[in-house]
């Protein structure tokens, strides 16, 4: 399933060894409970040999405490309830959940509504392709793939 388009935006010097950034942000809830396969693709506009395949996932309400698979449980609504706190966080934050700069009730509140017995399957990356023999010109530079989480009749695995 193709997964809506991202705004792109390119922030120029702002990347490792001061190259160009690319920042793709999808619409608030385009992406939930899901994972998302990019594709930057090889080419002159990119200067990449072969295409760059990353993956990102999103399970809501996990703050990332199981190894082996998102899961949203009585472990993450605690780790959130300690993190509680009036002072500012960065973005960054795993416990600030709707990212509005503090960690308070509301994402407790987040954490809570998804908690739940099932879990997000973590997933493996496929090898990557082997590098073309010459660089291609391309118009367009991404392609992204929502991968839907697998089904066992109504649940979600």
């Amino acid at each position: 399933m193709t997964a809506p388009a991202p705004t792109i935006t390119v922030r120029p010097g702002a990347g490792v060894g001061h190259s160009n950034r690319l920042e793709l942000v999808w619409a608030d809830g385009a992406i939930k409970n899901g994972w998302v396969q990019v594709t930057v693709k090889a080419g002159g506009n990119t200067g990449l040999a072969s295409p760059d395949v990353f993956y990102f996932g999103n399970f809501v309400g996990d703050v990332g405490d199981t190894p082996n698979g998102a899961a949203v449980n009585a472990v993450d609504v605690a780790a959130v309830r300690r993190n509680v706190s009036s002072r500012s966080v960065p973005l960054t934050n795993r416990y600030d959940l709707n990212k509005d700069g503090r960690v308070n009730n509301a994402d407790v509140l987040i954490v809570r509504s998804a908690e739940t017995r099932r879990s997000q399957p973590l997933i493996t990356a496929p090898p990557a392709p082997a590098a073309p023999a010459a660089l291609a010109t391309n118009t367009t530079l991404f392609s992204s793939t929502r991968i839907a989480p697998k089904r066992r009749g109504a649940e979600l695995l």
